[in-house]
């Protein structure tokens, strides 16, 4: 009798730890399959995204193909140059925000962080021209100029006033 209670002690135990590495391993699998389905779900967001910049950047490359410098007459060559910088223009900034775009999304999809050069406004500087630079410039500075001229006419005026009396 002792050596019968000795087994079932032992049978019970080992159904205890059968329980217990049962429970272990389904919460392991739903844990997994959790994971593995969030990860299915970034992996079909990000292709989809990366259709779409593949069909934006073939939509770019058929536009930037239709121009055309040779059909451009001699009259109208500065306005149609100019509509046709403006529209490269347009198509590399446009590509250069839908590339970075998708680089963060996969980047914030996989977890890891994207690097700063890609993501910071550097990247689209770099690639514009001397004027176009120049113009970004006078518009930063204008209204630093103006509050500094007008902060020196008060204190002008506050000089003048305060040695008058």
């Amino acid at each position: 009798m002792n050596g019968n209670n000795t087994t079932d002690k032992a049978i019970r135990n080992r159904v205890e730890e059968f329980v217990k590495f049962k429970r272990d391993m389904t919460a392991r699998c739903a844990e997994t399959i959790g994971a593995t389905d969030i990860r299915t779900e970034n992996l079909r967001h990000q292709l989809a995204e990366t259709e779409r910049l593949q069909q934006i950047a073939t939509q770019a490359l058929q536009e930037i193909e239709q121009l055309d410098a040779d059909s451009w007459t001699e009259e109208k060559l500065p306005s149609e140059l100019a509509a046709a910088m403006k529209k490269l223009n347009d198509c590399r900034l446009e590509l250069i925000r839908q590339t970075n775009r998708q680089e963060e999304q996969t980047a914030a999809g996989s977890g890891r962080s994207v690097p700063e050069a890609k993501t910071s406004p550097a990247l689209e500087l770099t690639s514009l021209s001397f004027w176009q630079l120049f113009r970004l410039g006078i518009i930063v500075s204008l209204p630093v100029t103006v509050i500094l001229i007008f902060g020196l006419a008060a204190i002008a005026v506050a000089v003048y006033f305060s040695t008058r009396f």
